[in-house]
């Protein structure tokens, strides 16, 4: 009887510990986003260290950066009974390929994101 309580004990914890994850999933990422390159960059460190872990630490780096900027780049999530959204979050692009209205309102605004819908829309030709 006493496993039994256990089992559904713990499937009550991971249930609530998906929904608390599922509930704050915009947290989750940021964390991630976070934390994924401070992993690949300490994994490539210990590489620097100890070269006998060389081939081991760049195959983990490499995982690591891959799991990051599949994070980093889609998004999915149902709309509604049979549809869903597919969502590209985040790119990183070198300074000369933005766009120059664009540049110009991230270098006014450098400690927060810069809002660009208007210039996506206009690009676009839709309403975002």
């Amino acid at each position: 009887m006493i496993p039994a309580a256990w089992l559904i004990g713990a499937g009550l914890l991971g249930m609530l510990g998906v929904a608390a994850m599922v509930y704050n999933w915009d947290e989750v990422l940021d964390w991630l986003h976070n934390l994924l390159p401070k992993v690949s960059q300490m994994v490539k460190s210990i590489a620097k260290v100890n070269p006998e872990f060389k081939a081991a630490a760049m195959v983990v780096a490499g995982f690591v950066d891959a799991v990051h900027a599949q994070i980093e780049h889609k998004l999915y999530h149902k709309t509604g009974a049979a549809t869903w959204m597919e969502e590209t979050t985040r790119c990183k692009l070198p300074e000369k390929e933005l766009p120059p209205n664009i540049r110009k309102k991230v270098m006014l605004n450098k400690k927060a994101p810069a809002d660009i819908s208007q210039e996506l829309e206009l690009e676009l030709g839709m309403k975002i």
